[in-house]
């Protein structure tokens, strides 16, 4: 057999098969192409996206994955790095494999760590009649099971959630899988301090959450917090025969420092029991480290130095972040909202299915996310806000029928469907806003008739739509935003006049004014009311490829300020206002395809960059919670994915990877919500995705490797997640949601 990109066609395999099951393997595998090729008629140059799950932990116990698939006795891989802190639980994509024959194909996949030992493997099999995105599960509670069990089914051959499965069960076909080990995260319960128990795909995942451990640590599944190789908690040189020099737990009934003192009783406790800020002396949190010590990741100035978290291994004021959604097109028309209670919602596009996305992180957990709506063409110009109840309103663009549509979710939890506006073609450039009194506004574009319109429906009524604006070509970039007595404020482009415009008024009665006519300016429009009634927007200048803004006070003139004119900037606009009185704004830079950050304090404009990995920030969407930290979702277009970076208080960026399933990211919007329970699709093969906090994938079980871990370490543990059976069997194919979305906050992107 050829290896299309080199290297030894038998490298690799599976630690639990012997040389001659691999070689056998590899011989086989061209005749159960020809087989299915015979049955369904093969032409040659399908792609298979391959993406893969599991809670192995990136950086530490595998550096590298490799999947693999035979065609036409050509064997076509791909490889991908692992890196500390990426988000393999959420699902990552490995990568694409071109040139595949249309038919019956086994996918092949394995982890190895930093020596080229195998960490885990996993095949499934599946038939392609075209292009297709498969995900791939590797669960390390399969990594004791040997498959096919001695009086179990010969043909289930891989693992899934710890039990040996068929390699061709899919949530198509549930009867080829065994039972779901898990309805939701609380049926998955962590045996370790530092991991997440996650249910996905009714399989429970250990989630490591470095976080919770020192800056100098990471988090072991299997034994928890365990110092990085190599690594100085405090910088000093560590006592002889230990690796530790202070006592790094204070719960631990260890002494961690080998100085004869253990936990509180030790003088150079690093507080690990004890909140920020505060180190545990004599059985109480207080004080401060030693002369000398650095803080731990996460634990405050611990050394009351004024310097907080020396020890994180990132600059303080930096963003840090990464991926929401990942395997498809994901993040195009992504918006925002943050609710009362710190949770996060976005509202976005899945490109690859055509469909409208909600992905939600609560206060204290992880992201998850699934389909809105499935049916026809949808889920482009999407905006999301949220109410005084926490319940989340989306509205978005049916392109199928060229309506305006609008999603609900109740506070039962179900979510209410409607259609807004169904007159001609209507829809795009969206945006929503929800009144003090639970009324629902939203601005949006009349693209058959070039006309600025809006839809309002009273607390418990229906709903009524009117045009605001007609003159001309106007009504791209709506931005609505209501003030505390219900007036409505829209910010839009006249594009006849190349001139940013301002209506104000309530349903029946609007006035419009120009705000800005020097140039050609208005595009990507966003604007946001503050408490006391004031204007604030942002906006592109495409005359001067630059950000301007524009702020109203009540009752006054509106005056014009120039934001970034350091590159081609200003697309996808969005703007946030915090409880302070300072003004946020996330937007893209063309010149260097970036995601750009700008903050107005006392009337001073200061700008950076926040991400400039690959091609990055279109469809850009900030908002702030009452803490002051900033959030904004926006699409890597280099991956397709929907990412997420957060600043804290601390001013520290945080970036994530929030939704990679299919092609996804495009429009979104932040708003508030709560939790939801939701349906996904990896590529053609829906599946169930959200429990209550994760979203799930799709694919067989893993087959862990022999090595590395030795025996009385799995002995130690009955497994790093404990699952508690659900009574209740696990739904696994669906095409839309039957729980919640999100909700916005007084911040707005432009669409």
């Amino acid at each position: 057999m050829e290896v299309e990109k080199g290297g030894d066609p038998g490298a690799g395999l599976c630690a639990r098969t012997s040389g001659e099951g691999r070689a056998a393997w590899r011989l086989a595998l061209p005749l159960l192409i020809a087989a299915g090729c015979a049955l369904a008629g093969c032409t040659e140059g399908n792609t298979v996206f391959v993406d893969v799950r599991t809670d192995y932990v990136p950086g530490f116990e595998f550096v590298s994955a490799r999947a693999e698939v035979g065609s036409g006795g050509v064997l076509r891989r791909v490889d991908r790095a692992a890196a500390r802190g990426e988000g393999w639980v959420q699902g990552v994509r490995v990568g694409e494999i071109s040139g595949l024959a249309a038919g019956t194909h086994e996918i092949y996949v394995e982890l190895r760590d930093a020596d080229g030992g195998l960490v885990a493997t996993q095949r499934v099999i599946r038939t392609l009649s075209g292009d297709a995105a498969v995900t791939v599960v590797i669960s390390r509670d399969c990594e004791a099971v040997t498959c096919p069990a001695a009086d179990g089914d010969p043909e289930a051959t891989s693992c899934r959630g710890g039990r040996c499965a068929r390699p061709d069960c899919t949530p198509e076909t549930p009867e080829l899988c065994p039972d779901p080990e898990c309805g939701d995260d609380s049926d998955c319960s962590a045996a370790v301090d530092c991991v997440a128990g996650v249910c996905a795909e009714g399989i429970c995942f250990s989630s490591a959450q470095d976080f919770r451990c020192a800056g100098y640590e990471w988090c072991d599944p299997d034994v928890g917090c365990v110092p990085t190789a190599g690594s100085r908690p405090d910088g000093g040189t560590p006592d002889a025969g230990c690796a530790n020099d202070t006592e790094a737990r204070c719960d631990d009934g260890r002494d961690d420092d080998c100085d004869g003192q253990i936990d509180c009783a030790d003088d150079d406790c690093a507080g690990r029991s004890c909140s920020a800020d505060a180190v545990c002396e004599a059985g109480t949190c207080g004080g401060c480290l030693p002369s000398g010590g650095i803080d731990g990741c996460g634990r405050g100035d611990e050394n009351c130095n004024g310097v907080v978290d020396e020890d994180c291994g990132c600059t303080p004021g930096a963003w840090i972040g990464g991926t929401i959604d990942t395997v498809g097109d994901m993040g195009r028309y992504a918006d925002v909202a943050l609710d009362a209670v710190g949770g996060v919602h976005v509202s976005y596009r899945d490109s690859s299915a055509n469909d409208l996305r909600y992905a939600y992180h609560p206060p204290s957990g992880w992201w998850t996310f699934g389909s809105l709506a499935s049916t026809g063409n949808v889920g482009d110009h999407t905006d999301v806000a949220v109410d005084g109840n926490e319940e989340p309103h989306v509205v978005f663009h049916d392109l199928s029928n060229r309506d305006l549509l609008y999603r609900h979710r109740r506070a039962d939890g179900t979510w209410e469907e409607a259609v807004i506006d169904a007159t001609g073609s209507v829809g795009r450039y969206g945006s929503v806003a929800v009144g003090g009194d639970g009324s629902v506004h939203v601005a949006y574009q009349d693209y058959g008739a070039n006309d600025l319109k809006y839809a309002y429906r009273p607390p418990g009524g229906l709903w009524t739509a009117e045009t605001v604006a007609s003159a001309g070509t106007v009504g791209r970039y709506a931005s609505i935003g209501v003030e505390a007595d219900g007036t409505v404020h829209i910010a839009y482009l006249d594009d006849s006049a190349g001139d940013l415009m301002h209506a104000e008024g309530s349903l029946g009665s609007f006035t419009t004014e120009a705000v800005d006519t020097a140039g050609t300016v208005g595009r990507d429009a966003a604007l946001a009311v503050d408490p006391s009634g004031g204007l604030h927007v942002v906006y592109r200048d495409a005359t001067n490829n630059r950000l301007k803004y524009a702020q109203r006070p009540p009752a006054g003139a509106w005056s014009l300020e120039v934001v970034d004119e350091t590159a081609n900037v200003g697309q996808y606009a969005s703007i946030a206002m915090g409880s302070d009185g300072v003004v946020h704004a996330s937007y893209y830079d063309t010149t260097s395809d970036d995601l750009r950050y700008a903050r107005r304090t006392g009337g001073v404009w200061a700008t950076e960059t926040v991400d400039p990995t690959g091609n990055v920030g279109q469809y850009t969407s900030i908002g702030v919670d009452a803490a002051g930290g900033v959030h904004i979702a926006y699409r890597d277009a280099s991956r397709e994915d929907l990412r997420y970076a957060r600043r804290g208080a601390d001013g520290r960026w945080r970036t994530e990877p929030v939704d990679t399933v299919g092609r996804k990211g495009e429009w979104t919007g932040w708003r508030s919500a709560r939790t939801v329970r939701c349906t996904s699709s990896i590529g053609t093969e829906p599946m169930m995705t959200c429990a209550t906090r994760r979203a799930g994938a799709e694919g067989s079980g893993s087959t862990r490797r022999s090595t590395r871990r030795a025996t009385s370490r799995r002995a130690r543990r009955s497994r790093s997640v404990r699952t508690a059976r659900s009574t209740s069997p696990t739904a696994t194919a669906a095409t839309r949601t039957s729980s919640t979305p999100p909700a916005r906050a007084p911040g707005r992107r432009s669409s």
